[in-house]
């Protein structure tokens, strides 16, 4: 894994030459060694690659907003050592989300929608299992119409997933 991230993106190394049918211009496409999230590179190729479908595929043109979830130091390893729990912590992330945002427009049948991205480390490479969820500032009714969430108190978001995550495991023993 290290040789080939050390090898990545140079020239001499491996390339491939790129002949365009159209206009005849020719380009050299460099081998990368698709390494996961080792490589900051190919791993930056790949999240912009993401971005880019999500924008032109799945986002729905409403406003968004990022939410990131975190957990109490206490609990965290429970979810480093069994990583099944981290399915379990995106779910009830997303039910955490939905009971706010209905709350919040008085709308029980809305729907917002909500992406999770989990990630099992912080940014000094120490384990920190936590959520980053891109989700729709309001949501959708069973109509397809948006509705913009208003504005809210964060900190009753924060009370509301502490309580879940507590109740989640209180239920599981």
């Amino acid at each position: 894994m290290v040789g080939r991230f050390l090898d990545c993106g140079l020239v001499e190394h491996g390339f491939a030459r790129v002949r365009c049918v159209t206009c005849r211009a020719e380009f050299l496409v460099v081998f990368r060694c698709k390494g996961r999230h080792f490589c900051p590179s190919c791993h930056a190729r790949r999240l912009a690659e993401w971005s880019l479908w999500l924008d032109e595929h799945l986002l729905a043109p409403v406003p968004h907003r990022q939410v990131v979830l975190t957990l109490p130091k206490r609990l965290r390893a429970y979810f480093i050592h069994d990583r099944r729990r981290l399915g379990l912590l995106s779910r009830v992330a997303s039910r955490t989300l939905r009971d706010y945002v209905q709350a919040a427009l008085g709308e029980y049948h809305a729907v917002p929608g909500v992406i999770a991205c989990v990630q099992t480390f912080g940014s000094l490479a120490h384990r920190h299992p936590h959520l980053h969820v891109l989700m729709t500032d309001g949501a959708f009714r069973r109509d397809g119409t948006f509705v913009p969430l208003p504005p809210h108190d964060p900190a009753v978001l924060v009370e509301s997933w502490r309580r879940a995550v507590l109740a989640e495991f209180v239920r599981r023993g």
